[in-house]
């Protein structure tokens, strides 16, 4: 009779961990996995929700177009130096306790860019915050590892939609914040979100302590079989170049689109949410066809959608064509590309372990924030207002570069 007993508390555990509805209110897993989808999120509109603001920023700190896009670069320098951190340190100290610090100190470095009115001040922060902000993506994939185990490429692909839809909604919130009280009120809402974030996941977020997951190899054994194994490099090499392409020229669309264009920053915030909501609308697709395809398949359709559109896209410059709607189109086309590709090639870089997921959820995180450093530092320097071409070029080639590697990483795996 105890067995039983105890088999039967072990089915009502297992029972309370599914996501499926019980009894009485909406469940706790449920409420948990959405927290969890909103840091996603937090990651992209840390990146984009200040980007209404780049063209104003520049006449308040008194610097130039170019160092203000070189901002964006910045935070990706933190960015990257927490992918060495956070991912690996989760495999032995524990998710949650991670996600909880990382938000906390985010919060507080959100709130302190709201006051300052120092640019050098400002760039430091704002590298500190791309640190903090590291956590969430590369603790997140390892932590969809542990919750839904043989699920987790569906549960990459659900918040790969989430993240996709960032740079829409953040580009819109930034520019009507900014627009209603200050570009400070951008970062005092980082800060308010931070914090309700922490707050819930303190309560909501249980996960496994670190003595109980799968042993671990030893770091440097670990470090070597990931960066040696052609598969995983076939995912996370073209992941890094679209990136870099899709913060490029996210970085890049205010003054494009403000400077160049001439449109007001209310134009530019419909403008920008039409053509980066595409990359939801991408990600939506990739969640669809993982029925059916493989993730490499996807991403190789992405790349190639993303290559083509910006080729035409360079045409136009180069033809000294001016349509707007062609080019809100195109960039349109070049998001939906991006969207169909990123969650792919996370999905297929995360399942080729079962081991250390933390340690290659950081390098994969690591490797795709040095693609978006590389583009969005280069772009920086190349961007000029009378004439846009240099940034097209830099973007085109990156995305041949992503389609090229892809395939040729790929050649002896199965698409």
């Amino acid at each position: 009779m105890t067995k039983i007993k105890i088999q039967n508390q072990a089915a009502y555990a297992k029972l309370l961990s599914c996501t499926k509805k019980t009894k009485g209110n909406t469940p706790v897993p449920l409420a948990r996995n959405i927290f969890i989808g909103s840091i996603f999120l937090l990651t992209q509109i840390t990146f984009t929700l200040y980007l209404p603001t780049l063209p104003k920023l520049s006449k308040v700190f008194l610097v130039s177009q170019n160092q203000v896009f070189f901002s964006l670069t910045t935070s990706f320098v933190g960015y990257l130096i927490g992918h060495l951190f956070w991912g690996t340190a989760s495999d032995y100290l524990g998710r949650k306790k991670l996600i909880l610090i990382s938000l906390g100190t985010y919060a507080l470095v959100q709130f302190t860019i709201s006051q300052i009115n120092d640019y050098s001040l400002f760039l430091c922060c704002f590298a500190v915050a791309g640190f903090t902000a590291a956590a969430y993506t590369s603790i997140g994939n390892a932590l969809l590892k542990d919750l839904f185990h043989e699920k987790a490429k569906k549960a990459i692909a659900l918040t790969g939609i989430v993240m996709a839809a960032g740079p829409a909604i953040g580009t819109y919130l930034g520019a009507h914040l900014s627009y209603w009280f200050s570009w400070r009120a951008v970062y005092t809402f980082l800060s308010c979100y931070a914090i309700t974030s922490l707050l819930s996941l303190s309560f909501l977020l249980k996960t496994e302590p670190p003595g109980s997951r799968s042993k671990h190899d030893k770091a440097t054994y670990a470090l070597k079989a990931i960066i040696l194994n052609q598969q995983y490099l076939g995912e996370v090499i073209p992941l890094a170049l679209i990136f870099g392409v899709l913060f490029g020229y996210l970085g890049a669309s205010p003054f494009i689109y403000m400077e160049y264009f001439h449109l007001s920053i209310h134009q530019y915030a419909y403008v920008s949410f039409f053509t980066t909501i595409t990359a939801a609308v991408g990600s939506a697709i990739n969640a669809k066809l993982l029925k059916k395809r493989t993730p490499q398949w996807i991403s190789t359709q992405g790349l190639s959608l993303a290559t083509i559109s910006l080729g035409l896209i360079l045409l136009l410059t180069l033809l000294k064509i001016t349509y707007i709607v062609l080019f809100i189109f195109l960039f349109a086309l070049l998001m939906l590309g991006s969207g169909m590709t990123l969650p792919s090639c996370k999905a297929g870089a995360m399942m080729v372990f079962d081991k250390n997921i933390g340690m290659a959820s950081s390098i994969m995180k690591f490797i795709q924030t040095a693609g978006g450093i590389g583009v969005t530092g280069l772009g920086a320097n190349l961007y000029n207002k009378d004439n846009i071409s240099g940034i097209i070029v830099l973007f085109t080639a990156t995305c041949i570069a992503a389609l090229a590697s892809a395939l040729l990483l790929r050649k002896n795996n199965s698409l």
